[in-house]
Order: C-alpha cells, then structure tokens, then sequence
C-alpha cells in the first residue's frame, strides 16, 4: 500500500459508502468508528501491537504509553473493500480534526495530532483485514510542524459497557482453561563488556494463548533479533474442544508478519493443520501463578504457559 492509500484523504463519496450508525468508541481517538470494526481486547494482541508501533517510535526515542487495536477481518477477501473501509476511518479522522503526517520511514505509519493529544498510527489494508493500531505518547519526532486545525464540537461518545457472559454450555474443564496464557514480552537480547561495547546479540522468543468462553482461540508468537536485525510476530486463530484431558486446536487462519531493519519484507496468511495435546494446570511456585502445560501429540516434553 502506497502513500496516497494510507495518508491521503479519499473523496466524501466513497466515505459516505461507511457512514453508518457506528458501534465503536476508540477511546485514544476520542470518536466511534464504523460498526464493522472491533476493538481488539487480547492481551497478547495489543503487546504485539505496540511491539509494531515501536518499529516507528524507538528510533525518536518516544516511549507508547497506552495501545488501542481495531480491526476489521474482511469476510469476501476484497482488497478494495479492506482499502475503503481504511480510507473511511481516515477520512473520520480528518473530519474530526487531526492532523495527519505521514512517517517518512513508512507510509504505513502516521503521527495524529489533535490540541495536546499526540498519537502515532499503524494503518494497513489486505484482503483478509483492516488494521488500525494507535499508540498515545507524549512528545512528537522534531519533523513534526504542528497547524492549527478546525476542531469541530467534541465527538467523544460514552465509553460503551463491554461485558462477555460466560457462556452457560461451558463445561468444567473449559472453565479452567478459558483465559490468557504465556508470556509475549520478546525483547532483544544485548550482551556488553566492561566497557560498554556489545559483544553478543541473541534471540528472544515470546508465546501467548487465549482461549475464549465461546470456545474460540487465539495464538501469538513474537521472536526478535538484533543480529541480524529483525522481528517475526505469528497469529493463529481459531476454534478448540476439549476431551478429558485431551486439547484439540482447529486453526481457522494463520498470519505470518516478518520484519527486517524494521522494513516489512513479509505478509501472508496460511490455514494450517489442526493440533492435539494432552493439557493440565499446574501451580508455578517460581512465578506465583497458575500455568497450564501442553505436551503436543508425538512430544514428551511439555510447554508451559502461565496464566496473566
């Protein structure tokens, strides 16, 4: 996607194509957004996110201070619907008085500015998804000239009461297991000497896992790398049954993100193969948590994950 895809303004026509009754308050953007959109809420999903965002911020030496994760997943696949739809949150943006200036690292990101509120912005469009991820932070790069745009009346709507039941079918067993797991803080690993100088670059691995009360699933993985220099985030989705003690994962879509210096070099989407493992909960007394182990069908050892 090119600049005049994310940070330009595309005509009133085609955003009064997405101007229904919206459904959704993004909090950091103090305004609702087309009902379409969902405000992503996994722990391990927003990490991730602001893991993203970091990729324009660390280099200003700007710290995120709160991350806000809105998508779309696109039911027919369109690249042209998933284009629109990013250009109508765009177009929202502008009316509501932002300032928008385009990263000139990379296109997909955006600096928002709207009186002493300071944002930085993810915005991407596939055929599979619109992403919008927003991170508050509290200065801005010097390349920043800041105008004096029209702020219209305030279109910040109550924060809207967001409270999942627990659904009456679960089981026991599915009780236990519903919740976050794992842990996706990836951050590279430096070794120096006595004077300062790096002498080891390493890997870092992270892994998350939400399992839903409507027996739906999440799956994160983060690796980071400073030598060589890149970052691999992995998100699977999908539906789970549990048999005893038996765990069956049937992915639904897979969502590979590879980035190099900090470039995008790829982006793809996979369905791969159901999963099985033998599940139980463990108490950690290291961490103080409860944890649940996983040992995959055809391994012996088991991977643990605790809860968050």
């Amino acid at each position: 996607m090119n600049t005049t895809h994310i940070c330009l303004i595309l005509s009133g026509l085609l955003f009064s194509l997405y101007s229904q009754t919206p459904s959704v308050s993004s909090r950091l953007l103090q305004m609702n957004l087309p009902e379409q959109i969902v405000k992503e809420n996994n722990v391990f999903v927003i990490l991730a996110g602001q893991t993203l965002l970091e990729l324009e911020t660390r280099p200003q030496s700007i710290s995120i201070v709160e991350v806000e994760i809105l998508t779309w997943k696109n039911p027919g696949n369109s690249l042209a619907e998933s284009e629109l739809l990013l250009n109508s949150v765009l177009e929202s943006l502008n009316q509501a008085g932002w300032q928008i200036t385009p990263s000139p690292r990379d296109p997909d990101y955006c600096w928002l500015v709207k009186k002493n509120i300071y944002l930085v912005g993810y915005f991407a469009a596939t055929s599979r998804e619109t992403a919008v991820y927003i991170g508050k932070i509290s200065q801005l790069p010097t390349f920043i000239k800041i105008s004096s745009p029209h702020i219209g009346p305030s279109q910040v709507p109550p924060s809207p009461a967001t409270s999942q039941s627990n659904s009456p079918h679960l089981t026991t067993a599915d009780r236990e297991i519903v919740g976050n797991w794992g842990n996706l803080k990836a951050s590279q690993i430096h070794t120096y000497d006595p004077n300062g100088m790096m002498i080891r670059s390493g890997l870092s691995q992270g892994y998350g896992i939400e399992f839903k009360s409507d027996q739906s699933y999440a799956q994160s993985f983060l690796a980071t790398s400073s030598f060589p220099d890149y970052k691999i985030y992995i998100y699977t989705i999908g539906t789970y049954s549990l048999n005893g003690d038996q765990l069956i994962l049937t992915p639904q879509d897979r969502h590979y993100i590879k980035w190099e210096s900090n470039i995008l070099t790829t982006d793809e989407h996979s369905r791969p193969e159901g999963e099985q493992y033998t599940w139980s909960k463990k108490y950690n007394a290291i961490t103080g948590k409860n944890c649940l182990s996983l040992i995959r069908k055809g391994e012996t050892e088991p991977r643990e994950f605790c809860q968050e």
